[in-house]
């Protein structure tokens, strides 16, 4: 992300309410969300976890490298597609 705008703070409350209130059902919990500007400033983000840190990085980290091997494979029988 750019240096973009910083967030607002109604962003940050939204983004705030939505981690407390599923960190009552849930051990960890961490929120990513961006938007795009329509003016120069590019996109901004927030993001805001609550509960076991190393948790919710070791589930961030298995997220990547599931979307990795789902496109690795993809890409695989593109390529197997392509070459029929």
């Amino acid at each position: 992300m750019s240096d973009a705008k910083e967030p607002e703070d109604e962003e940050m409350k939204i983004v705030s309410k939505a981690v407390q209130e599923l960190s009552e059902h849930f051990d960890s919990v961490h929120v990513f969300v961006t938007r795009h500007q329509d003016n120069d400033t590019g996109t901004f983000g927030i993001q805001k976890g609550a509960g076991n840190f190393f948790a919710r990085v070791g589930q961030i980290k298995e997220w990547c490298v599931r979307q990795d091997s789902r496109e690795w494979e993809k890409g695989r029988q593109d390529q197997a597609n392509s070459d029929e």
